[in-house]
């Protein structure tokens, strides 16, 4: 799982101009238990772009946040990473976005909540008011309080440092907790998948390297295949594997 480094939002959900702080209340104000909940991150700007979902594919280099399958515009889910369902009140928050694939989000991950926060009230900074009933538990904000609180979640890649949790075995293709977060990343994300797919990347990097094939080749493979995280890692283990078989005795 690589690092992602959180993007400012696009300028139309940027929640320090006023006039967005109005719109973003007003999206939280439609909300209705007994309507489905509109997608306003999918929604195209003046121009006809759609300025949230091309931030995320900017911010992940067009792969999923969890697995590092690629995806495009238009295989990308807006991933929730606390879900939609029971924290309405972050629905619209920018920093509880990550691109997600359709595997991760739908089949994977789902609608997982950490069972430390069931019962929780987490509000999007733009909601907050020392008036408000019942008062929060958490305000959802650059500070991240609900990420340090929480010790039953998976990791935000946008958030965490992945390698702080999990640890990548080259050979075998599978990821070692470190962490009870890692753990749980893990039963939630990599456990589901089908391993065969890294598997076999590694094999190829494996022949390429083996086969002496010019650095920016399998640089162009690694982006071309998709999951990059594990692409380098494998080259890294099989490089330091045929340079130690290759050294004179």
């Amino acid at each position: 799982m690589k690092k992602l480094e959180r993007l400012a939002p696009p300028p139309e959900w940027d929640n320090s101009k006023p006039e967005n702080q109005e719109k973003l209340r007003e999206f939280y104000a439609a909300l209705s238990p007994e309507k489905s909940i509109p997608d306003h991150w999918n929604e195209k700007n003046a121009t006809g772009k759609k300025p949230v979902r091309e931030r995320l594919l900017t911010m992940s280099n067009k792969h999923c946040a969890y697995c590092g399958a690629p995806i495009t515009d238009s295989t990308m889910h807006v991933e929730h990473f606390f879900p939609k369902k029971p924290f309405t009140e972050i629905t619209y928050a920018w920093l509880n976005y990550l691109p997600s694939c359709e595997a991760c989000n739908m089949r994977r991950k789902k609608t997982f909540c950490p069972p430390s926060l069931e019962g929780k009230r987490i509000i999007d900074a733009v909601l907050y008011s020392p008036d408000a009933e019942p008062p929060p538990d958490f305000i959802f904000d650059e500070n991240y309080a609900v990420h340090q609180a929480t010790a039953d979640r998976i990791i935000d890649p946008s958030y965490d440092n992945p390698d702080e949790h999990l640890e990548f075995d080259a050979f075998s293709c599978e990821y070692q907790h470190k962490t009870e977060i890692g753990r749980i990343t893990i039963e939630k994300i990599f456990a589901q998948m089908d391993t065969k797919i890294l598997t076999d990347l590694s094999e190829e990097i494996r022949d390429f390297v083996k086969d002496g094939t010019p650095f920016e080749r399998i640089e162009r493979f690694i982006k071309k295949y998709g999951y990059e995280y594990v692409g380098w890692k494998a080259y890294e283990y099989w490089s330091e594997r045929f340079s130690a078989t290759n050294k004179p005795q």
